[in-house]
């Protein structure tokens, strides 16, 4: 084999290594997708519901059944995103809203719980 042949080929073999290094550590691949909505929970003609659509904020809305009017809007947490992480992997959703005679309870990824007046939407942690 010649010199240029095994540098060429030398230089291939880089390249190839380089573009597989790059698909690796590509943002793309550490993607996420929003999870599926959460059934509202409903009593008394308000509904309580989670809308996915804030990746910093978990956030919980009462809204009126008949008028449709949103009565409040409640951020139970928010995320600091790091710039030196990827973002995606930092998002963090609510995942369980309920009523039981009482407040709402909310849950997240996380595993973090709080309560929520149903009536003003005050947030307060969950101490069980």
């Amino acid at each position: 084999m010649s010199v240029i042949a095994h540098t060429s080929r030398r230089f291939l073999q880089f390249l190839l290594l380089l573009l597989g290094l790059s698909l690796a550590l590509s943002p793309a691949m550490a993607k996420r997708a929003i999870p599926k909505p959460l059934a509202p929970a409903v009593e008394a003609g308000l509904i309580y519901s989670i809308p996915h659509d804030n990746e910093r904020k978990g956030i919980v809305r009462a809204t009126d059944d008949v008028s449709g009017k949103l009565l409040w809007e409640t951020a139970v947490f928010e995320v600091k995103i790091d710039p030196n992480l990827e973002k995606d992997v930092q998002m963090v959703f609510i995942t369980s809203l309920k009523l039981d005679k009482g407040p709402l309870k909310a849950a997240d990824e996380k595993g973090r719980k709080c309560l929520i007046d149903p009536k003003t939407g005050k947030v307060t942690q969950d101490k069980n």
